[in-house]
């Protein structure tokens, strides 16, 4: 798989998303080259944006690159009441399934937004632990909230965890469904110029085996009771489902 090279980002406006968007730029540019150590935050920031930062925050430029994005973070993006932090923290979404990046990168960027936006609250705008624990499951992929909903974790950080924790247990499931043999016991189908034999006496006419779909694996050729991956039953997933998870992995 080709590596995405990040360019250097830059702060050139004052809003929020600008700054969401350089904040998580910068950090994946740092971690892309580990070698660059002369590079900083504050020279990244365009002047116009940095005459902004340097009346608010003393001593802007001798503070190491995280310190000044959470003091940035604070002093211009930060909710002035606790109903305003939990719109905003509700507000955050899970990173856009289109983005080039391995599923586990994805979910960590997700807490990390999260992080981000409770460090920069004070006692006063904080919201409780069970909100902040509601709005980030309600912020998960749908194949991951219902899960970590059926974990029922009580505080954010056990909600982390279990989300962290099914998250691999989909990816093993994935892969197990990757590497399960496909039903070949197909019988040949009737000859569609031949009419259909017509049910009567309440009696059902059952499909050609080679008709039926498993509602369970996908495969076809039987149908889910007889399903051969049934052991999988509490954990199984609709392959269909399991491609609307890939799109966001």
């Amino acid at each position: 798989m080709q590596t995405i090279t990040i360019a250097r980002p830059y702060l050139r406006t004052c809003t929020s998303q600008a700054f969401s968007t350089f904040r998580d730029d910068f950090r994946a540019y740092l971690a892309q080259h580990p070698d660059d150590e002369d590079i900083s935050a504050y020279q990244l920031i365009t002047p116009s944006v940095l005459r902004l930062v340097n009346r608010r925050i003393t001593d802007a430029a001798d503070l190491d690159n995280e310190a000044l994005l959470l003091a940035i973070n604070h002093s211009f993006f930060s909710p002035r009441s606790n109903v305003e932090a939990l719109q905003r923290l509700r507000a955050i979404k899970f990173p856009h399934h289109r983005t080039k990046a391995p599923p586990v990168e994805l979910l960590m960027r997700h807490v990390q937004s999260f992080e981000d936006l409770l460090d920069s609250l004070d006692a006063d705008t904080q919201p409780n632990d069970r909100l902040c624990r509601k709005a980030f499951v309600a912020s998960l992929p749908r194949i991951l909230q219902t899960r970590v909903e059926l974990a029922d974790p009580r505080t954010l950080d056990e909600a982390i965890t279990a989300a962290l924790d099914e998250l691999d247990q989909v990816l093993n499931f994935l892969s197990t469904l990757d590497n399960a043999p496909v039903t070949t016991n197909i019988t040949p189908t009737a000859d569609p110029t031949l009419p259909r034999p017509r049910q009567t006496g309440g009696t059902r006419v059952t499909p050609p085996s080679g008709d039926l779909v498993c509602h369970g694996c996908g495969n076809t050729g039987h149908v889910r009771p007889n399903c051969p991956l049934k052991d999988h039953a509490d954990k199984t997933i609709n392959p269909k489902i399991l491609d609307i998870a890939q799109l966001w992995i």
